[in-house]
């Protein structure tokens, strides 16, 4: 590790989507109108539930709700659909995210990206937000068994990295995120987005911040 940072951290491992890309809320809008379109309504309470998980385990956090014959894969194409339209003009970037970038490649930390989101719409995202060539290592929720708060996706993110679990920082926005981060053993950092942090993500978060800047400004010495 660089000895230019102030912190004894060797990997960082980012959440994509409410962390890196400002995503969540035209999410929420997309899954909104997609639900609408099918006579249905999406409560703030079921939106919140879903942030953070893996396509299979959202699909049946909805039917719970919703009911087991409401078509969620129609309404997944819908919202998905809704969300390119609105990301036309490129995908928003949260603030600060290039200099993350910037301070660990300067210091020769590696970094990863760990997502609910399945690969091939998480690298049309990154691509479309500008961070995607500036990224070494994905690992998305459609190869790992199971999703946050599993610990799984971020268990993968070190192993390709080569570095061991109590050397990682995780930087998320959900609290199955936080819940995962905790369950691998890793350092974790909340940057709460669209969603309040559960009770147990704030005991479970070593830190909670307001940006991406706070985090550079922490890792900086």
């Amino acid at each position: 590790m660089s000895p230019i940072l102030s912190k004894d951290v060797r990997a960082v491992l980012f959440d994509m989507d409410g962390t890196l890309l400002d995503t969540e809320r035209l999410a929420k809008r997309a899954f909104g109108e997609a639900a609408q379109s099918l006579g249905a309504d999406i409560s703030d309470d079921l939106f919140a539930r879903a942030v953070g998980r893996v396509e299979a385990d959202s699909k049946e956090i909805f039917l719970s709700e919703l009911g087991p014959s409401f078509p969620f894969d129609e309404l997944l194409e819908r919202a998905n659909l809704s969300m390119d339209r609105l990301c036309l003009d490129g995908v928003p970037h949260k603030s600060g995210a290039t200099e993350a970038f910037s301070l660990l490649e300067q210091t020769d930390v590696p970094f990863a990206v760990a997502t609910s989101t399945i690969r091939a719409v998480a690298t049309q995202r990154l691509a479309g937000a500008g961070l995607l060539p500036r990224i070494k290592t994905l690992v998305a929720g459609d190869e790992i068994e199971n999703g946050k708060p599993a610990p799984d996706i971020f268990l993968e993110a070190a192993s390709r990295l080569g570095v061991a679990a109590e050397h990682c920082v995780v930087v998320e926005d959900s609290s199955p995120g936080i819940q995962a981060a905790h369950s691998a053993g890793m350092t974790s950092i909340m940057i709460p987005d669209v969603v309040v942090p559960t009770a147990v993500a704030r005991r479970q978060a070593h830190l909670i911040m307001s940006s991406l800047f706070e985090l550079v400004d922490w890792l900086r010495p």
